[in-house]
C-alpha cells in the first residue's frame, strides 16, 4: 500500500488516488472495529440494563436442580 501512496512516474496520479483510497478505508475500518463497535456494545448494554458478569459455571455439588425431577 505504501508504494501506491508514494508512487512517482508515469501513471503515478492514478496509483496515488488508489493508494490513498485503500489507506483511508483501512484506517476507517480499524477505527470502527477497535473503538466504535466496543463503545456501542457498552452503550447498548447500559441502555438495556443488562449487567455483564461471569458466565454460569457448572452446578455446585450438593445442590439439587430445581424442579426436583427424579
Amino acid at each position: 500500500m505504501t508504494p501506491l501512496v508514494r508512487a512517482s512516474g508515469a501513471g503515478a496520479e492514478a496509483r496515488k488516488v488508489m493508494g490513498m483510497t485503500v489507506f483511508a478505508g483501512m484506517l476507517i475500518a480499524t477505527i470502527l472495529g477497535v473503538l466504535l463497535i466496543p463503545m456501542l456494545f457498552v452503550l447498548v448494554g447500559k441502555l438495556t440494563g443488562s449487567k455483564p458478569g461471569p458466565a454460569p459455571g457448572p452446578a455446585r455439588a450438593g445442590h439439587a436442580p430445581e424442579g426436583g425431577g427424579h
